[in-house]
């Protein structure tokens, strides 16, 4: 607003809702999948393969801005503005999620997939929680002073404050995935895929870690010992001030 329509004197301008989080953690997951064989009449259940997998998670850094307020005023004579911030931290922590998956062979070449990832998933922050309270303060700046102090920082008045907090724990967003995939040949195969949220978000959780709406996967194993994988995708994920924030991914991943 400031910047399309300029500056409103004797105005308010609110500053609540800034700052961003910060999650850092490894994911260890052992997976087993096995024939479905349910005994019926029914032929193509006997192809169905289903799989489950057990995750470790660890968790080496944490930051989540838990409340920030703030506030511009610009008058005829003088400029003031303050953010106060209050930040969750943690330095390390574990948890444990939980993946259920299927497969369908449509044929030699073709089959669908089916995944439920992280329905139960959650990380325990407990190394050294606490909680920092920051907080930056405009003194009264009027054009003279600044001509002659030269330094806007001369003018902000900043001011931390570290105190111990509980341990919390932070919730992994849940992603159900439909998927299909064709073997074109022995070295070449095409994969999409499409994910869907199961868990809505809430106060602990991590948004912003889904993965991407919409996907085209491209494989090629050139020899028997190399892989070549290229992946894009679509991404969408709320904004800031609720607004939704659409980008595109992409990776291209060497394997030996």
């Amino acid at each position: 607003e400031l910047a399309l329509r300029g500056n409103e004197l004797n105005r308010a301008y609110k500053l609540d809702g800034f700052g961003s989080d910060t999650i850092t953690f490894l994911r260890v997951t052992a997976a087993h999948s096995m024939l479905f064989r349910p005994r019926t009449n029914v032929p193509w259940l006997d192809t169905v393969r289903v799989g489950v997998g057990l995750t470790w998670l660890h968790g080496l850094r944490y930051s989540s801005v838990t409340a920030s307020t703030g506030e511009l005023l610009t008058t005829v004579y003088t400029m003031t503005g303050c953010v106060h911030q209050v930040q969750s931290q943690a330095d390390g922590g574990d948890g444990f999620g939980l993946t259920l998956g299927g497969s369908l062979p449509l044929g030699p070449r073709l089959h669908l997939d089916l995944v439920l990832r992280d329905p139960i998933g959650i990380i325990f922050w407990y190394r050294n929680p606490r909680v920092r309270e920051v907080s930056y303060e405009l003194k009264s700046l009027d054009v003279p002073v600044f001509i002659r102090e030269q330094r806007l920082d001369s003018f902000v008045l900043h001011t931390t404050v570290t105190r111990p907090g509980a341990a919390t724990g932070t919730k992994l967003p849940g992603i159900l995935a439909f998927g299909g995939g064709y073997q074109a040949s022995k070295i070449l195969a095409v994969g999409a895929i499409v994910n869907l949220p199961v868990t809505s978000s809430s106060a602990n959780s991590i948004p912003a870690l889904a993965a991407p709406l919409a996907g085209l996967q491209v494989k090629l194993v050139p020899t028997p010992h190399v892989d070549v994988d290229l992946s894009a995708g679509w991404i969408g994920q709320p904004g800031p001030a609720d607004r939704s924030e659409d980008a595109l991914w992409g990776q291209l991943l060497l394997g030996f």
